[in-house]
């Protein structure tokens, strides 16, 4: 890397004489001096790197948005009947998307490299804090469980306290997760932590009404909490305000609903449940219907996406578009907040273990765990 002679490397040989103080000295400021001057190149040299890699990955991000807006061009007027340009439709079918199948099929070094920057990379460009690296939740009233989703080995949160089954959960920002209530075993539980997995550390806050199966999204330095059960289906919502620490009622749900999920899109908070036959946008004030669902079943919310039955929603263009995922969902969850990471919306049933469900293929499956 290092081509100019200025720049070598070079073996510093001193002929020190001990008894010349003066020539100590002065040889120990040059060496000094030397490897001063030498920390600085390279400080400046990797600048130079960083920023040129910086720069040709934000040329790579342009292109795959715009690709990416004549994909969505194509997919609307196709979905509406309307005749697509040949040149634009031509393009389109030049992207070539390589399937992990495939992929995983051969078993050579180089395609092994790109296995990994396929699935690690290129679907985690953008990547923000809410994109999750591991999954918690449990299934007791008891500490936490842990699902690093990059090694899919499954820990125990030792430094966790006791969350009850069915808790109330959201992420709040990119190491921490808000989590109220649950399930002791007899009855609903009302206390609030925050849960910080990198720090192996927890904050107690001021407890709520005992809640369960309540849908749960964090929006403006605030946590909303939608319906739930307690005894029986509910419909009282409320919000904990985390700069004053104080939970603060909100407007209730239109009616009584549990395994309720939520999430935000855009600036609304979308929210359903299981005994909801819509999805709904709540502005902070008051709830919308936005989209049409069947009632009596389950259902999973997360930023951009709606799963419920055999369809998954996706957000596009300002529009709830539906796509078949080929087999019908209907089973309800250890806790409702999925997690997203790549192209992968995660969950983890009470029945099957952890799922997931690829945004792109609209595919759904069971992920082995150990």
């Amino acid at each position: 890397m290092f081509h100019d002679s200025q720049h070598a490397i070079i073996p510093v040989i001193f002929h020190l004489n001990c008894n010349d103080k003066e020539e100590v000295r002065k040889k120990t400021l040059a060496i000094r001096y030397y490897f001063q001057t030498l920390r600085k190149d390279l400080n400046i040299i990797t600048s130079k790197i960083i920023n040129s890699a910086e720069n040709e990955a934000e040329k790579t991000l342009k292109k795959i948005r715009e690709t990416e807006k004549m994909y969505l061009s194509i997919y609307k007027l196709s979905e509406q009947g309307k005749k697509i340009d040949r040149e634009l439709l031509e393009y389109i079918k030049k992207i070539q998307i390589p399937e992990e199948s495939d992929l995983r099929e051969r078993s050579d070094e180089k395609l092994n490299a790109m296995i990994a920057i396929y699935n690690e990379s290129l679907f985690d460009m953008g990547r923000t804090w809410k994109d999750c690296d591991k999954i918690i939740y449990c299934e007791g009233y008891t500490k936490l469980l842990c699902i690093d989703l990059r090694t899919l080995r499954r820990s125990v949160l030792s430094f966790s306290p006791n969350i009850g089954t069915y808790a109330q959960a959201c992420k709040i920002n990119k190491d921490c997760y808000f989590m109220n209530g649950g399930y002791n075993g007899s009855a609903s539980t009302s206390e609030t932590f925050i849960i910080n997995i990198k720090a192996c550390s927890y904050e107690s806050l001021p407890s709520s009404t005992p809640r369960r199966l309540g849908g749960c999204a964090f929006n403006d330095n605030k946590v909303y909490r939608f319906g739930g059960h307690t005894s029986k289906a509910e419909s009282l919502s409320d919000c904990f305000d985390l700069n004053t620490k104080k939970w603060n009622q909100i407007t209730s749900l239109p009616s009584e609903s549990y395994h309720n999920t939520a999430a935000v899109t855009g600036n609304k908070i979308i929210v359903s449940g299981y005994h909801l036959n819509c999805a709904l946008s709540f502005d902070g004030n008051a709830y919308t219907p936005i989209l049409n669902l069947a009632a009596n079943c389950y259902k999973i919310v997360a930023e951009g996406y709606i799963l419920v039955q055999n369809t998954l929603y996706a957000y596009m263009d300002g529009e709830w578009q539906g796509h078949n995922i080929g087999t019908v969902w209907d089973k309800y969850c250890w806790i409702y907040l999925p997690f997203k990471r790549g192209r992968f919306i995660y969950f983890v049933e009470t029945t099957s273990g952890l799922m997931r469900i690829n945004t792109v293929s609209f595919k759904l499956e069971k992920v082995p765990i150990s």
